[in-house]
């Protein structure tokens, strides 16, 4: 579920830039937004996305009237998360709001099951 970051939080965001600008630098990038539990949330994809390995076995050695045995290997895989491109800000100080989203978290498994 996505948590929403809090309005204080956008609201100091907003000025940050404008400051650095103000300041004389050229070029601003970010804000970066992360989840503050990623490593939970990945263990729980691959979790789930071992399951649907198994269901989709079973599923071919049903078809295939094969009988489904067990593990022979497992490798994990990640699909890598797209970035946001990044935009200037001219000198003036425009102000790009910065609103809640959502982030994907995803977890790619290959499972050998052994059939006979």
């Amino acid at each position: 579920m996505p948590r929403p970051i809090s309005r204080r939080a956008r609201c100091r965001s907003r000025r940050r830039p404008r400051r650095a600008v103000g300041a004389g630098a050229t070029s601003v990038s970010g804000p970066s937004l992360s989840l503050s539990d990623a490593a939970g949330l990945y263990r729980d994809a691959l979790k789930q996305a071992l399951a649907d390995a198994k269901l989709k076995a079973q599923a071919l050695a049903d078809g295939s009237g094969l009988t489904l045995g067990g593990v022979e290997s497992i490798a994990e895989g990640s699909s890598p998360s797209p970035l946001p491109l990044a935009g200037k800000m001219d000198a003036a100080g425009s102000s790009t709001p910065i609103e809640p989203g959502t982030q994907d978290v995803q977890a790619t498994v290959t499972v050998t099951y052994s059939a006979s």
